[in-house]
């Protein structure tokens, strides 16, 4: 199968930024689209970086005033470090406030390349004083959300077989609602409810309607105690190797930093159906000191069987959120958790020392199994964590790490230094250890593996800025496991290694060239034995966009994938987007078309979209197609916003499209997704 002309010929937009005359360096990202691609585009290619894509834009939804901002709120940016906290607060108590956001790029530890990132969370404004006069910020403001989406045509799983009952007894709709109600500083509120495809409304097992329900209320008592949160929060401390369960920035060539910068209790209002507390916590602040309280109580998924003994065990935690077929609904918030936990830390300019110590209960022991590969995974009811966690800069160099301990289990350690080695030279080095046997729950320190326990690893990251306009970026993760993996026959270990050089020569050209390099062992069948194989994956992505008006931007994309193991595969992904941002007019349009050619879904290609306000998708290109899609945002009113999503995937040669319950009959697959939101 061969691209159309017009995709064909995309690739060629891509060596014009080079032949035009030099002008002045024009920023990386022309808006916070190009910043969540980003982001999301250096995350593994096999992961939806939902939680860190929400959070990116609640944050930028609401922009931290830097005039007024204390060291803790400056810290909870994404992508700052403390380092640039401190310049920021000794600036302006040394020259008054800021008058523009671009003024950071000259502090030491900001510049460019981190001024611009922050930029898009951040203002530079008068400090904020309250006052009866300004009503809306006084009396509070709602923000209602409501999103329906669906795919075409309707899957196997939705119609009867033989007789039998459809496998999925709910709508294919899927259906998003999310409510929250700001007093700026005084009190705020919040519930989210979700639907996903194939699950039911009003049933035995949705009483509430929505399969998925959460709510949460938080306000200040004093100045000692300034937030106490009732119902469902996330928490976060360290470096991870305890708790963490925030977004965490992926270790990559885009993003030169490693270390968490955070001691934090805050409302969960993401739609993630698994990483939260419900229950009561509370924060204290005594001057350099901060201590943090929660108590939790919940139920999880679980599935449950009965031992020989006749005991009723859990043999594994189900994170997927789906509660669609009878196996998935039986399962639905079968254990209770408890947990309780104490967050301690102290911090000063350059200085943070913490401790944390958390306790967690099931009301059902868990026993996972007896695979080789379950050896060592928590068993019990009890679980204690305690970990201890420090800070320290001087000059441009800055020292993290944390220490942990579980009982039952073993050790963790994360150790790691940031170095600003020039003002166009940064160095990234991170050790992590993880014992075979550590035990952690809610831990989210950057680990290969997706658990906390049984690796071993070594990140490393270089950034250069050798010429205006010009940024060369590198990065690599060596990782080993001292035990076998579920998907390993033995003892594994692996490495990724990126490479990117970004080139903005000028307002009307953006282009990056990256290389990425991924080697990890797996376990092959044979007829009597499973073989330890090594697979080598190699991706190249060549990207350029050009913005011949400023309201108009044509983005071109290249990427290929050669893979050797099993057998070597090879894929090829083209695509353009043209997208249409007039400032005179209430819309917005992007489009896409992409052709991709791959061997099978072993060698897929993984792209990022954009979509709907809080929505994020990351396709799966794989075999011989096409992807369209159009995105409009139109504003109704001055409180009234509308989006709309069409996506069209075609197989060409294909008698049906996916698979078990997800399979459909004809050789495309068609979505639709609408969106309001109002506020007042």
């Amino acid at each position: 199968m061969k691209p159309p002309l017009p995709l064909a010929l995309l690739p060629a937009m891509l060596l014009l930024a080079g032949t035009l005359p030099g002008q002045t360096p024009a920023p990386r990202f022309r808006d916070f689209y190009d910043l969540l691609e980003s982001v999301a585009g250096e995350n593994p290619a096999e992961e939806e970086p939902t939680v860190l894509l929400e959070e990116l834009q609640e944050k930028s939804e609401h922009p931290l005033n830097i005039n007024s901002a204390s060291r803790e709120e400056l810290l909870e940016i994404p992508f700052i470090t403390e380092e640039a906290v401190t310049s920021i607060i000794s600036f302006r108590e040394k020259y008054g406030p800021y008058y523009s956001v671009f003024e950071l790029s000259s502090l030491p530890g900001i510049g460019r390349e981190m001024a611009e990132k922050i930029s898009f969370f951040i203002m530079a404004g008068p400090a904020e004083t309250l006052t009866r006069g300004d009503t809306l910020r006084y009396r509070g403001y709602h923000d209602l959300l409501i999103r329906g989406s669906r795919t075409f045509p309707l899957a196997r799983g939705y119609q009867e077989n033989g007789g039998k009952p459809p496998a999925y007894p709910g709508s294919p709709g899927r259906w998003y609602v999310r409510y929250r109600y700001d007093k700026k500083g005084r009190f705020e509120a919040g519930l989210t409810a979700d639907k996903d495809p194939g699950e039911p409304f009003f049933s035995a097992h949705h009483k509430t309607g929505f399969d998925y329900t959460s709510g949460w209320v938080s306000f200040g008592v004093c100045k000692w105690m300034p937030r106490v949160i009732l119902g469902d929060f996330t928490a976060g401390t360290g470096q991870g190797a305890v708790i963490w369960q925030g977004f965490s920035m992926p270790g990559s060539a885009d993003i030169l930093q490693a270390s968490k910068n955070l001691t934090y209790i805050k409302p969960h209002s993401s739609s993630e159906e698994n990483r939260f507390f419900r229950g009561a916590a509370t924060s204290f602040h005594f001057g350099n000191h901060r201590v943090h309280l929660f108590l939790s109580s919940r139920k999880r998924d679980a599935h449950l069987e009965t031992t020989a003994d006749s005991l009723r065990v859990v043999t594994s935690l189900p994170a997927s959120g789906y509660h669609r077929t009878l196996p998935e609904r039986d399962g639905r918030h079968q254990v209770r958790e408890t947990t309780g936990a104490l967050l301690y830390h102290y911090a000063r300019p350059g200085v943070k020392a913490g401790m944390t110590v958390m306790a967690a209960r099931f009301g059902t022991p868990l026993d996972p199994g007896d695979q080789l590969y379950e050896k060592y995974f928590f068993r019990g009811k009890d679980l204690l964590n305690m970990g201890a966690d420090y800070r320290w800069i001087t000059g441009g160099i800055q020292l993290f790490g944390e220490a942990a301990w579980s009982h039952p289990g073993g050790m963790a350690l994360v150790q790691g230094l940031e170095a600003r080695l020039h003002d166009q030279l940064g160095l990234v080095i991170s050790f992590r250890h993880f014992d075979r046997d550590y035990q952690a729950m809610w831990a989210g320190a950057q680990v290969s593996a997706g658990r906390c326990m049984n690796e071993t690893g070594l990140y490393t990251a270089l950034r250069l800025l050798p010429a205006p306009g010009v940024t060369l970026t590198a990065s690599a993760d060596w990782h080993r496991s001292p035990w076998i993996l579920f998907h390993t026959a033995a003892p594994a270990s692996g490495n990724l290694c990126t490479l990117r050089a970004d080139y903005h020569p000028s307002a009307r050209w953006v282009g990056y060239l990256r290389y990425r390099f991924k080697s990890e062992e797996s376990k092959m069948k044979e007829p009597f034995l499973y073989r330890q194989v090594t697979t080598r994956q190699h991706n190249l992505r060549l990207q350029a966009d050009w913005t011949p008006t400023p309201p108009l931007t044509f983005r071109a994309r290249f990427e290929g994938l050669l893979l050797n193991a099993p057998t070597p595969e090879k894929g090829l992904l083209i695509a353009g987007d043209v997208a249409w941002k007039p400032g005179t007019l209430p819309l917005t349009a992007s489009v896409r078309t992409a052709w991709f050619h791959t061997d099978s879904y072993a060698s897929a290609i993984y792209t990022f979209e954009n979509d709907l306000l809080y929505a994020f998708s990351s396709l799966t290109c794989f075999g011989h197609g096409f992807r369209h899609y159009l995105n409009l945002k139109v504003t109704l009113a001055h409180h009234l916003e509308a989006w709309m999503k069409v996506g069209l995937t075609t197989w060409p040669g294909r008698e049906t499209t996916g698979s078990g319950n997800d399979e459909r009959e004809g050789k495309s697959k068609e979505e639709l997704k609408l969106q309001m939101r109002y506020r007042f």
